[in-house]
């Protein structure tokens, strides 16, 4: 058992872009983020598998839930938050299926759960005073889950209405804690930013997400900066620069296989979450 334990807490930013078709319902992606209980989500509803699905509907409420969970039950377990959400989702009778990514900060332990193809990358800033690529590092990150190409793992009813289903499921999760710095910066998204803009590799045509990051982070260390509103705009740059590049490239495939590298116009949600020292520390 540690003897001292920092505790921190999160402030948040988000921005989301819905596909040009989807406007009228403001696209099927989802988000929260919540100061209060240091929690945050994300989720994609996949379209239509069946008559009465309604995707956007089944992410919302996907999250709506989580949030109602996380935030009355702060360190509770995230696959345990997960199924309970889907659950609730059921009893709703809102069909449809969606991908999702949970976070909580509890103290200084950062908890991750994500189940297909929207993600979440931890960015740390050792001394921005330096040259980007010598100060900052990508710490931690999800890892994509597919089926097969551009199918991506997914809950839906179906695994709510069958306990082994939703624990074979879960039990597939990417699920994982790390320990957080102060000006530690998480940054979630759907596929509608992971499949047109790169995380930390440049190519000639784009930045990164890893340099729009680095760009506000000296923001951060001003004295009274308003932090929300700068996060606001960091989550803002990414998901318009994944716009770009999904409304002006061509249709192409990353070269890992794995998912798009651009010219995919999608629905975009983008959470931006720092980790600062709680008013005591």
């Amino acid at each position: 058992m540690r003897a001292f334990v920092r505790r921190f807490h999160m402030t948040f930013g988000a921005h989301s872009i819905p596909h040009p078709q989807k406007l009228a319902q403001g696209g099927e992606d989802a988000f929260f983020y919540c100061s209060k209980s240091a929690s945050f989500g994300i989720s994609d509803g996949v379209s239509e598998r069946g008559p009465g699905d309604d995707p956007a509907a089944f992410s919302r409420q996907l999250l709506n839930s989580s949030h109602q969970i996380l935030s009355k039950n702060k360190g509770k377990s995230l696959m345990e938050t997960l199924a309970e959400s889907v659950q609730q989702v059921e009893r709703l009778k809102i069909g449809g299926s969606a991908t999702c990514v949970l976070g909580q900060l509890v103290e200084d332990e950062l908890s991750i759960l994500n189940l297909g193809d929207s993600g979440m990358a931890l960015f740390r800033f050792d001394d921005i005073l330096r040259d980007v690529n010598r100060t900052s590092r990508l710490v931690a990150q999800t890892q994509i889950q597919s089926h097969y190409f551009n199918c991506p793992f997914q809950i839906s009813g179906r695994e709510a209405r069958d306990p082994n289903l939703l624990r074979i499921l879960l039990s597939l999760s990417d699920e994982f804690k790390i320990r957080v710095r102060p000006l530690d910066m998480v940054v979630a998204c759907t596929d509608g930013v992971l499949d047109n803009l790169e995380l930390i590799e440049p190519d000639e045509t784009s930045t990164t997400i890893h340099q729009i990051v680095h760009k506000f982070v000296p923001l951060f260390r001003q004295r009274n900066s308003d932090l929300t509103l700068h996060l606001n705009e960091m989550a803002k740059a990414i998901a318009d620069e994944a716009s770009r590049n999904a409304h002006t490239r061509s249709l192409r495939v990353h070269r890992s296989g794995s998912r798009f590298a651009g010219g995919k116009v999608d629905d975009i949600a983008v959470v931006c979450g720092l980790v600062v020292n709680s008013p005591s520390e």
